[in-house]
């Protein structure tokens, strides 16, 4: 669901595009794919919600110890041959 509001925040929200082809092409499949997430979402059961929110808090304990409490940026892993954006 979050990648979905991040698709429709970048692409339509910030782009300032306006019009059917814009509202057709950036807003309408990111919108689609949320509803249909979060459909799926709410017909879990209870249960398996408290699962998936503990797996997410673990995450983002991880997350917060890897950044130093978000204080720095995470390095990833290259692969052999493979140059990061930056370069």
């Amino acid at each position: 669901m979050g990648v979905n509001v991040a698709a429709m925040r970048l692409y339509y929200f910030k782009a300032q595009e306006r019009g059917f082809k814009a509202v057709l092409v950036y807003l309408l499949p990111p919108l689609l794919g949320f509803v249909i997430c979060l459909y799926i979402w709410w017909s879990l059961r209870t249960p398996a919600k408290l699962l998936g929110g503990c797996w997410l808090l673990i995450g983002a304990a991880y997350y917060w110890w890897l950044t130093g409490g978000l204080r720095r940026a995470v390095r990833f892993a290259e692969l052999d041959g493979e140059r990061s954006a930056t370069d």
